[in-house]
Protein backbone atom coordinates (compact mmCIF):
# COMPACT_ATOMS: atom_id res chain seq x y z
CA UNK A 1 0.00 0.00 0.00
CA UNK A 2 3.02 2.27 0.38
CA UNK A 3 3.88 1.78 -2.65
CA UNK A 4 1.04 2.50 -4.39
CA UNK A 5 0.90 5.61 -2.10
CA UNK A 6 4.50 7.09 -3.03
CA UNK A 7 3.89 6.05 -7.14
CA UNK A 8 0.58 8.46 -6.64
CA UNK A 9 2.47 11.16 -5.05
CA UNK A 10 5.39 10.91 -7.21
CA UNK A 11 3.52 10.79 -10.52
CA UNK A 12 0.93 13.78 -8.95
CA UNK A 13 4.32 15.79 -8.26
CA UNK A 14 5.49 15.48 -11.93
CA UNK A 15 1.61 16.12 -13.51
CA UNK A 16 2.00 19.50 -11.78
CA UNK A 17 3.50 22.22 -14.16
CA UNK A 18 5.15 24.95 -12.82
CA UNK A 19 4.79 28.47 -13.70
CA UNK A 20 6.87 29.73 -16.37
CA UNK A 21 9.38 32.21 -15.54
CA UNK A 22 8.52 35.88 -15.29
CA UNK A 23 9.82 37.82 -18.05
CA UNK A 24 12.74 39.97 -17.08
CA UNK A 25 12.40 43.34 -15.43
CA UNK A 26 14.09 45.94 -18.48
CA UNK A 27 16.84 48.15 -16.47
CA UNK A 28 15.64 51.71 -14.79
CA UNK A 29 15.86 54.14 -17.43
CA UNK A 30 17.98 56.16 -14.53
CA UNK A 31 20.16 53.19 -14.47
CA UNK A 32 20.84 52.90 -18.24
CA UNK A 33 23.74 54.82 -19.86
CA UNK A 34 23.14 56.61 -22.52
CA UNK A 35 23.77 55.58 -26.16
CA UNK A 36 27.11 57.66 -27.51
CA UNK A 37 26.55 59.37 -30.56
CA UNK A 38 29.70 60.46 -32.09
CA UNK A 39 30.35 63.75 -33.52
CA UNK A 40 26.82 64.90 -31.96
CA UNK A 41 26.32 68.45 -30.82
CA UNK A 42 23.06 70.12 -29.21
CA UNK A 43 20.69 71.70 -31.30
CA UNK A 44 21.71 74.74 -32.69
CA UNK A 45 20.98 77.88 -30.70
CA UNK A 46 18.43 80.61 -31.13
CA UNK A 47 19.69 83.12 -33.24
CA UNK A 48 19.79 87.07 -31.83
CA UNK A 49 18.22 89.23 -34.65
CA UNK A 50 20.99 91.63 -33.99
CA UNK A 51 23.69 89.86 -34.05
CA UNK A 52 26.29 89.14 -37.14
CA UNK A 53 26.37 85.88 -39.56
CA UNK A 54 29.84 86.59 -37.62
CA UNK A 55 28.69 86.26 -34.76
CA UNK A 56 26.40 83.49 -35.12
CA UNK A 57 28.40 81.32 -36.53
CA UNK A 58 31.36 81.88 -34.16
CA UNK A 59 29.34 81.13 -31.36
CA UNK A 60 28.37 77.86 -33.12
CA UNK A 61 32.00 76.54 -33.47
CA UNK A 62 32.24 77.51 -29.78
CA UNK A 63 29.01 75.57 -28.82
CA UNK A 64 30.49 72.61 -31.15
CA UNK A 65 34.17 72.56 -29.19
CA UNK A 66 36.02 74.08 -32.19
CA UNK A 67 39.11 75.91 -31.38
CA UNK A 68 38.07 78.46 -33.86
CA UNK A 69 35.31 79.34 -32.49
CA UNK A 70 37.69 81.67 -29.48
CA UNK A 71 36.74 84.83 -28.35
CA UNK A 72 38.58 86.71 -31.50
CA UNK A 73 36.48 84.72 -33.87
CA UNK A 74 33.97 87.16 -34.76
CA UNK A 75 36.50 90.17 -35.11
CA UNK A 76 38.96 87.82 -37.08
CA UNK A 77 35.70 86.55 -39.44
CA UNK A 78 34.14 90.21 -39.82
CA UNK A 79 37.66 91.60 -41.21
CA UNK A 80 38.29 88.92 -43.27
CA UNK A 81 34.84 89.01 -45.00
CA UNK A 82 34.93 92.85 -45.09
CA UNK A 83 38.39 92.57 -46.68
CA UNK A 84 37.21 89.80 -48.91
CA UNK A 85 41.07 88.41 -47.99
CA UNK A 86 39.37 84.35 -48.25
CA UNK A 87 36.62 82.99 -48.77
CA UNK A 88 34.43 81.50 -45.43
CA UNK A 89 30.96 80.89 -45.22
CA UNK A 90 29.98 82.17 -41.44
CA UNK A 91 26.56 81.08 -42.30
CA UNK A 92 27.55 77.65 -42.62
CA UNK A 93 29.21 77.47 -39.64
CA UNK A 94 26.16 78.79 -38.06
CA UNK A 95 23.93 76.01 -39.28
CA UNK A 96 26.82 72.81 -38.64
CA UNK A 97 25.03 70.46 -36.13
CA UNK A 98 28.57 68.67 -35.85
CA UNK A 99 32.04 69.16 -35.91
CA UNK A 100 31.96 67.25 -39.65
CA UNK A 101 29.35 69.29 -40.75
CA UNK A 102 31.60 72.36 -39.62
CA UNK A 103 35.09 70.78 -41.55
CA UNK A 104 32.22 71.19 -44.89
CA UNK A 105 31.88 74.80 -44.97
CA UNK A 106 33.91 77.38 -46.26
CA UNK A 107 36.75 78.50 -44.18
CA UNK A 108 37.15 75.39 -42.52
CA UNK A 109 37.85 72.71 -44.48
CA UNK A 110 41.37 71.73 -41.98
CA UNK A 111 39.89 73.13 -38.92
CA UNK A 112 37.22 72.54 -36.10
CA UNK A 113 39.63 69.26 -34.45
Amino acid sequence: MKTIAVAISVASLLAIQCPPNPAPVPPDVVDAAPTPIPDAAPSPPAVDAGTTACDRGCSNLARLGCAEGNAQCPATCTHVVAAKLTPIDPACWASAASKTAARSCKGLERGCP
